[in-house]
């Protein structure tokens, strides 16, 4: 888990964000999957930063022996409700 959080920062390094993380186990992930999620969310935050420039986004990576937690937080404006309706499809 240390180092795949270590790749997704590297990769992602020219976007700035307060990254944050406690690891304190090492569960099994699905790779492709957390990479797929990963990357959809820096393209999103890449796409939110060029409208507001001066936003601040926080990502937090917690995770023990058995559980994982990916909480992101930002503080721009709030997506439009029909887009919200279809995320949660």
């Amino acid at each position: 888990m240390k180092d795949w959080r270590q790749d997704i920062k590297q990769r992602n390094n020219e976007i700035d964000v307060n990254f944050e993380s406690d690891i304190s186990g090492d569960p099994f992930i699905p790779v492709e999957l957390f990479d797929s999620v990963v990357e959809n969310l820096f393209e999103n935050i890449r796409e939110k930063k060029q409208i507001e420039t001066s936003i601040s986004i926080y990502i937090s990576l917690f995770c023990d022996s058995d559980n994982i937690q990916l909480l992101i937080v930002d503080n721009g404006s709030k997506i439009f409700t029909e887009k919200a309706e279809s995320l949660l499809k």
